[in-house]
Parts: structure tokens; C-alpha cells; sequence
């Protein structure tokens, strides 16, 4: 599954970067070596959340994420662009479209699988928290070409986030 799809690649080294760290932290206290592994381990497991929560972004919002691109080089090639809210998602579209991706998360890491129990809660938060990053950084573009804020606003989606953290 891993040579079909590299998505799985990336779980699998989410789970055994984590699994692994997680496993040598105690044991690490005794031993330089095995401080550095765990260390390594470690942030093999962080770079490969973070591909993940950037894979289950563009996933659910390959359109918007396209369309963002195109903006940045836009504005590097200092052409204007064209309207930009018409084809934003509307807040309860974009609230749709991040619980689907809860969803997927929780049908690649389900409760109960031989993943860490510890394991499925924090990449829902570092998903949650990627989202927010994405869209500030969405909104902080749209207000350098457009002069004005994206809709719906950071404050918006910090709503929907903060239900979806509860």
C-alpha cells in the first residue's frame, strides 16, 4: 500500500516515529544514543504530521489552494488579480469540508487500532492548528492584494475550531 500510495508512507512514518520516540523516552535518560534515536525519531514523526496535515488540506481544498497559489505568483509577478471572494467557501462549507477531514483522520487513525491511543488526539490538534495557519496566511495574502480581509474571517473559522476542539 506504501509504493501505491504515498499518503500511507507518510502515516506509517507518523505511527512508527511517534510509537518509537515515544517508547525510548524513558530510556533515553540513561543513554546519549539512545537520546539522540528518540530525539531523531521525534521529528521523523513531526515532519511527517505536518506533509499529513498539509496532505489532508489540499486534499479537502484543492481548488482553494490552487487558487492561493495562483495569487502568490500573481503578486510575485506584480499582476493583478481578479476578485477574490466569489470563490472562497461559504463558512458552513468550509466548516463541511474540515469535519470531513476529522473524519478521514479518524478512518487513518481509528480509535482502538494498534496506533498509540495518545496519537489520533495530537494530530487533531496539529491539524486544527495547521488549518488556522493555512487560513491566516490565506487571509494575510488576500489583505496584501486586495486590501481587505478573506471571507469567512480568521475569527470565523477560530469559531468552528474552537467547536471542533471541544
Amino acid at each position: 500500500a506504501v509504493a501505491a500510495d504515498p499518503k500511507y508512507g507518510v502515516v506509517v512514518a507518523l505511527e512508527n516515529g511517534d510509537f518509537v520516540a515515544a517508547r525510548l523516552a524513558d530510556a533515553s535518560r540513561a543513554s546519549p544514543a539512545l537520546a539522540n534515536l528518540a530525539d531523531r525519531c521525534a521529528a521523523k514523526a513531526r515532519d511527517a504530521a505536518r506533509t499529513y496535515a498539509d496532505w489532508m488540506w489540499s486534499y479537502q481544498f484543492a481548488k482553494l489552494d490552487a487558487l492561493f497559489a495562483r495569487l502568490r505568483d500573481a503578486r510575485r509577478k506584480h499582476v493583478a488579480p481578479k476578485e477574490l471572494n466569489h470563490t472562497l467557501p461559504s463558512l458552513a462549507a468550509l466548516d463541511d469540508n474540515l469535519n470531513k477531514i476529522l473524519r478521514r483522520l479518524d478512518k487513518h487513525f481509528p480509535p482502538g487500532s494498534r496506533s498509540d491511543p495518545r496519537l489520533r488526539p495530537k494530530l487533531r490538534m496539529l491539524l486544527l492548528d495547521s488549518f488556522r495557519d493555512k487560513w491566516q496566511r490565506y487571509d494575510d495574502l488576500a489583505t496584501a492584494i486586495f486590501a481587505q480581509p478573506i471571507s469567512p474571517s480568521l475569527a470565523q473559522l477560530d469559531a468552528i475550531l474552537a467547536n471542533l476542539r471541544s
